[in-house]
């Protein structure tokens, strides 16, 4: 039987696991824009990278979450790009449901 789950690759872990950072807690390295309050709040403003390129096309996430998000049983979509050794980027949407979708 074989799984679809990305293998572990301990040269991505490197980049999405920053070492710099002086904390107790383990950050990861999403391309979000954001802050901790005084009060251990993350609060997300935005997205450092606003398009996902493929083959020499510009994708904008928002217009794949704004799509996603018409349909009845999504509650909220989120839209990156995954690297794609031949393409650049593949895009790739995460997906909540709504209660009982």
């Amino acid at each position: 039987m074989s799984s679809d789950r990305a293998l572990p690759c301990p040269e991505h872990d490197a980049e999405f696991f920053p070492r710099e950072i002086d904390s107790d807690l383990r950050w990861g390295n999403t391309g979000d824009l954001g802050m901790v309050d005084d009060d251990g709040y993350v609060w997300v403003f935005g997205r450092a990278k606003d398009l996902i390129i493929r083959g020499g096309h510009n994708i904008d996430p928002k217009e794949i979450e704004d799509a996603l998000s018409q349909h009845p049983a999504v509650h909220i979509a989120a839209a990156v790009g995954r690297p794609d050794a031949t393409k650049g980027e593949m895009p790739m949407a995460y997906v909540q449901l709504r209660k009982g979708a």
